[in-house]
């Protein structure tokens, strides 16, 4: 499967590349991060959502299978943290959360021609004392600034500072990957897929490319009984004969479509 990660993030494309079956190519998002905040769930979702919605131009969607956006922030103290603009901007970031429990929000919205889907994941960070000689040595390396809240939870410098992680560590890092194969299975797999279907008086079957047929069932089943009691009597054409003529014990159902399944 093809897709576009709208984001030059090199820590999101490792972390989508760990998803089998999928090719990610990059083409970041320009405009400008902004939305109305309303909390921090909503408003990660919406800074994804407007990734997403730039980057899937139909041109872009005709040639991928979906475009998969990403925004992530920190929150301590009821503030919301971003990417710092300065080192100190990044120092008094990191300040603020030293001896402190925050929390990572990390919204995803995943477009495709058909489909979007947007959720977000929490994760909180319970870190210990980050000293000034920490901080100016950690900030002069140039890793905090492109982190939402000044810090990368993959640094090595800085995870040893850190006392407890509730959640997810991939969502901290920039994308939860688990929660996004979790919640995209429909998006995802809506790849180009070519299937016959025969549809016939005994028997539906589905034919799929390099699969072969993944489904032969009976089109009508009788069956006498009740749940899990019920047996089939008769299958295809014979069943076909006895619709609406069946004893009051004989119900007749098209299992495909109503889920009555037999071996």
């Amino acid at each position: 499967m093809k897709i576009v990660l709208a984001s030059a993030s090199p820590r999101r494309r490792e972390l989508i590349g760990r998803i089998a079956g999928i090719s990610a190519d990059i083409i970041a998002a320009k405009g400008e991060e902004r939305a109305e905040f309303v909390n921090p769930s909503m408003y990660v979702c919406s800074l994804a959502r407007h990734k997403a919605e730039e980057v899937a131009s139909p041109e872009i969607l005709s040639r991928y299978d979906a475009v998969v956006a990403a925004d992530t922030v920190v929150v301590a103290d009821g503030k919301l943290l971003g990417k710092p603009a300065s080192p100190r901007q990044a120092k008094e970031m990191l300040a603020s959360l030293s001896d402190k429990k925050h929390w990572v929000f990390t919204g995803v919205c995943v477009k495709s021609k058909r489909k979007m889907v947007c959720f977000f994941e929490e994760t909180a960070i319970l870190l210990g004392s980050l000293d000034e000689k920490f901080i100016d040595e950690y900030v002069a390396s140039g890793s905090p600034m492109d982190k939402a809240g000044a810090y990368g939870l993959q640094d090595e410098q800085f995870t040893r500072r850190i006392k407890a992680v509730e959640g997810d560590r991939d969502n901290v890092i920039g994308l939860p990957v688990a929660s996004l194969k979790k919640n995209t299975k429909g998006v995802l797999r809506m790849g180009r897929i070519n299937l016959a279907l025969d549809i016939g008086t005994s028997y539906t079957s589905v034919y799929v490319e390099n699969q072969g047929v993944v489904l032969h069932e009976p089109t009508l089943i009788a069956y006498t009984g009740r749940d899990d009691a019920r047996k089939p009597s008769c299958v295809g054409d014979e069943a076909a004969d006895i619709v609406g003529k069946a004893p009051e014990n004989t119900t007749v159902v098209r299992p495909v479509q109503e889920g009555y399944i037999v071996d």
